[in-house]
């Protein structure tokens, strides 16, 4: 075999093991996305709750077009407010809340750990007030500064 032989063997046999790599990686990747809800249920502690990103990204969608309905309903004057629309939301808002903290285990997003039970504190808080006799919306109201509390302002766009 000739020195250009040699060379040209060489460069496909990197080529090939390059290619091997490419692969050998990609089922690795494949095999850990595809078993990671395996290996959670064997390492994470009892009683851990691994919030899937998703899930917690549509629920909080969800608690926001409420809290934004919420504000709708408290921004007439005050004699126009509609309690029982008013109940309603807040009433979606707690289930929401409880279904996101489940049953008060870590769901692997500290800062949401934090929160959620402050903000269910401030939904149940508003839901009392508006079913007194007379009804105060005023804690109704400051659960949009719950959300303003972990999310800060968020600019119309």
């Amino acid at each position: 075999m000739g020195p250009r032989t040699r060379s040209r063997h060489a460069a496909g046999m990197r080529i090939a093991l390059r290619f091997a790599l490419v692969l050998a990686s990609a089922l690795l990747l494949v095999s850990c996305a595809t078993t990671a809800s395996r290996v959670r249920a064997v390492t994470d502690a009892p009683g851990w709750r691994w919030l899937d990103e998703d899930e917690l990204r549509g629920t909080m969608h969800r608690l926001g077009r409420l809290v934004s309905q919420l504000d709708g309903l408290l921004a007439g004057p005050r004699g126009d407010v509609e309690r029982q629309q008013v109940l309603d939301v807040l009433t979606q808002m707690e289930a929401l809340g409880a279904e996101l903290e489940g049953a008060a285990a870590p769901s692997g997003h500290p800062r949401f750990d934090e929160a959620a039970p402050r903000f269910r504190s401030f939904v149940t808080t508003a839901k009392h007030g508006v079913e007194r006799e007379p009804p105060s919306y005023y804690a109704a109201g400051t659960v949009t500064g719950a959300c303003l509390y972990c999310h800060g302002a968020i600019s119309p766009r």
